[in-house]
């Protein structure tokens, strides 16, 4: 077990390094509904379908 966390603290200290040394920024936006889990393409693909 100690393993598994190791090396899931090791994955997130490599890909925190990366992304910063990428100076991307980590933007997180809240889930207001149960439409934010898709895509828009997603929605506006399953809309479509539905008024054909």
């Amino acid at each position: 077990m100690f393993e598994i966390i190791l090396l899931c603290l090791i994955i997130y200290i490599a890909a925190f390094f990366c992304l910063k040394s990428s100076e991307q920024q980590i933007k997180v936006e809240p889930i207001q509904s149960f439409d934010d889990f898709f895509s828009d393409s997603t929605i506006k693909k399953r809309t479509t379908y539905r008024n054909n």
